[in-house]
């Protein structure tokens, strides 16, 4: 939630963000701004309140998974343990009429998330109370009606994966005197 008023989808796309939205080229002119701006891209929020845009949020959850080795040693010590973040994920439940006014522009930044999955030159971050995520990637978006009624149910998951493996086995290995790195023969 944003002080409280609703929970906000942000998607941000960093590249050519002039064409995504007019209010880039009159913040590109001023020092230091520009140049965030340019970096960050223009952050385009929508907000997931019933009232006001027709999408509710009807439920959420946060996963996190990390790894963890544990090495034994022989020499009467405590064992190493290594542990990392594998990714950060957040699954979100939506409702929608079908006459909500956001709906068109979810499903819109959505689509144009599929043209730049490879360059992953985009990020989707939520903020809902406790749950949150930034910088995430689209993992997934699931929509469906039932003829019952005019809902539209989406799912919605983000997810943030930890690229950067712990290189903590290097620091436990000893150090070799005497030996030059790529003078082999």
């Amino acid at each position: 939630m944003l002080n409280g008023i609703a929970p906000i989808l942000i998607f941000t796309f960093p590249e050519n963000p002039a064409a995504l939205s007019p209010i880039f080229n009159a913040l590109s002119g001023i020092p230091l701004i520009g140049d965030l701006v340019s970096a960050v891209g223009v952050p385009i929020p929508l907000y997931l309140d019933e009232q006001l845009t027709g999408l509710y949020v009807e439920s959420q959850a946060k996963n996190l998974d990390i790894e963890t080795t544990i090495e034994a040693r022989y020499d009467d010590k405590k064992p190493l343990v290594y542990q990392r973040g594998l990714n950060s994920s957040v699954s979100v439940n939506l409702l929608a009429s079908k006459d909500s006014i956001l709906l068109p522009a979810l499903l819109a930044l959505s689509d144009l998330v599929v043209a730049k999955l490879v360059s992953q030159k985009y990020t989707v971050s939520y903020v809902n109370g406790s749950t949150l995520i930034l910088g995430g990637l689209l993992q997934g978006l699931n929509t469906s009606q039932s003829s019952d009624d005019d809902l539209i149910r989406i799912t919605l998951q983000i997810q943030k994966q930890d690229s950067k493996p712990l290189a903590a086995a290097a620091a436990v290995l000893p150090k070799v005197a005497g030996a030059t790195p790529g003078l082999g023969g």
